[in-house]
């Protein structure tokens, strides 16, 4: 029995979040600020990208940059502004906010999608959004001393940000798009490379960076590729598995214990994950 397209979209995007989840541990755990942080990690992303993408697809690499067009170009920038931002939420707030904010992404992914791309708006995704939309209400109610509004901005920027990418890789389906994300990281290194320290960096920062680049570079790669095969909403509507691991990670390792209006919104937006998830496998299955 062959995989449908449906499947195959799941199963990349499932699999990239989930190996996304120890990134705002790492981050935390890195211990440097965050635009020297960025520097690397947008080095480590344009190498590991265009690296994967040179051999994986047959097509010579330049020319596989200047296949992605103006759509690239913006997807692009717009994966720029959500690694500054999400960088920048874990520095302001809390690892919990941080990824229950990001995970209402569905919200604006759905609305990009109905208005650029025409793609109609189920129901189901509908209600699933609302339900994401109230989790968030709540976190962002949470007044927690390890809280603070910039940071939850920050987070919001980068669920606004994600979105677009996903729905502008998705208007490019038949396009490979990994050369977007390569250059958006060498655009993320530009942007913070004035306000770097460049502090001595010791064996276990180095090791730490390796890995967050490793991860990032695989994780994102997965997640484009599903663009080929599911909507945008849909996407981002497994990144709520993040916030399970990045928050369980946290509170495992950081002693960042959510605050209770966190956990219930994140509670919310998981069931209404849940619920989506199961009913589109079901469908698909009698299909």
């Amino acid at each position: 029995m062959l995989m449908s397209d449906h499947i195959k979209g799941l199963l990349f995007a499932f699999t990239g979040v989930l190996v996304l989840s120890p990134d705002s541990l790492l981050i935390r755990l890195a211990d440097i600020d965050q635009w020297s942080l960025l520097v690397y990690r947008g080095l480590s992303m344009a190498l590991g990208m265009a690296l994967i993408s040179y051999y994986l697809d047959s097509v010579p690499l330049p020319k596989q940059y200047r296949n992605i067009g103006r759509t690239g170009a913006f997807a692009a920038i717009c994966f720029t502004g959500s690694t500054i931002g999400f960088i920048n939420a874990v520095t302001y707030t809390t690892i919990a906010n941080t990824l229950v904010i990001v995970a209402t992404a569905p919200l604006f992914a759905a609305l990009f999608g109905r208005l650029f791309l025409g793609e109609r708006l189920k129901l189901m995704t509908f209600i699933a959004m609302l339900f994401v939309l109230g989790g968030m209400i709540l976190v962002v109610g949470q007044a927690d001393e390890g809280s603070h509004w910039l940071g939850n901005l920050c987070a919001l920027v980068t669920a606004v940000c994600i979105a677009a990418t996903f729905v502008l890789n998705r208007k490019n389906k038949d396009t490979n798009m990994v050369p977007a994300i390569s250059i958006s990281g060498g655009l993320v290194a530009i942007v913070a490379l004035p306000f770097a320290s460049w502090a001595v960096l010791d064996a276990y920062t180095i090791f730490i960076l390796g890995l967050i680049g490793l991860l990032v570079t695989i994780a994102f790669v997965l997640i484009t590729v599903a663009a080929r095969y599911i909507p945008a909403a849909e996407i981002s509507l497994i990144l709520p598995l993040e916030t399970v691991g990045g928050i369980a990670l946290a509170w495992w390792f950081l002693d960042e214990v959510p605050g209770n209006l966190t956990l219930w919104g994140a509670a919310i937006i998981l069931l209404a994950l849940s619920v989506h998830s199961y009913f589109v496998l079901k469908k698909v299955r009698t299909l």
